[in-house]
């Protein structure tokens, strides 16, 4: 077989882009929710903490889902390893700033929460498209078929004043 007929997938800011801004606003989002309520459980400045996870959860999500992506087209796959590896890039990144050995079990923490995110999406995405398809079955089933008439208009009794015109 040709070796051309069998390409991956090429790298695409715009699918990039596609792919990673709904996820990372999300994360962003959770993690200014996150952080807005430790402010308020703390007692202190809420909006610091609000700002501050907000902003580092944007991050966060930028580079684990831009490493998914990235990982997914060089790979031509898009199954757990992606996820997997972008977490211990993401994860052994992030905690490499406090040395070698936290960065090691940042890769292996970020490894599993990695994995974790994609097996329990592809749960709660199967669980909860089944249970609405089932949900709209029943709804389907159950409905009764309704007639619509016209009310009567309160005004129907009533005469228009006509004004006469001048000629």
């Amino acid at each position: 077989e040709d070796a051309s007929s069998e390409q991956k997938p090429r790298f695409n800011l715009e699918q990039l882009s596609d792919y990673s801004m709904p996820r990372i606003v999300t994360s962003t989002v959770l993690g200014s929710l996150g952080g807005a309520s430790a402010g308020y459980y703390i007692g202190e400045k809420t909006a610091v903490y609000f700002y501050t996870f907000g902003l580092t959860a944007g991050i966060v999500g930028a580079g684990f889902f831009g490493g998914v992506y990235t990982i997914k087209s060089i790979r031509g796959k898009d199954d757990i390893a992606n996820f997997a590896a972008s977490g211990a890039i993401t994860g052994g990144t992030i905690a490499s700033i406090a040395g070698i050995r936290q960065g090691l079990v940042g890769a292996v923490v970020g490894a599993l929460l990695g994995s974790t995110y994609r097996i329990s999406s592809s749960w709660i995405y199967l669980n909860s498209r089944e249970m609405w398809i089932s949900n709209r079955k029943y709804v389907l089933q159950n409905s009764v078929a309704k007639s619509f008439r016209m009310k009567t208009p309160i005004l129907s009794n009533q005469q228009r004043q006509i004004v006469p015109q001048e000629s």
